[in-house]
């Protein structure tokens, strides 16, 4: 997948603080039980994405990291754009 063909989300987090609320509307908003986290090595290696899985797991949500088969409401993206071409396709913060 080129940069070109990516297919921006309807919404997208840029600001400090931003990730506990984005993650709880996940629940809120978009009912989502099971969240698909995609990030790349270096994220997983460096223990960058535990503020995340933490606050999945705080919410109550059921979640999986880089999992090939997981049945998924929703992908969180963790990463450079390298890791966009693991995207898969449907809802996704």
């Amino acid at each position: 997948m080129s940069i070109q063909s990516f297919t921006v989300p309807g919404k997208l987090y840029f600001k400090q603080g931003s990730l506990p609320i984005a993650l709880r509307e996940l629940t809120e908003v978009y009912h989502a039980k099971r969240v698909l986290v995609v990030t790349d090595e270096e994220m997983l290696r460096s223990g960058a994405i535990t503020p995340v899985t933490t606050i999945l797991h705080e919410l109550g949500l059921t979640y999986g990291v880089n999992a090939q088969k997981f049945d998924c409401d929703c992908t969180v993206f963790c990463g450079s754009p390298d890791t966009w071409q693991y995207l898969p396709q449907g809802r996704w913060i």
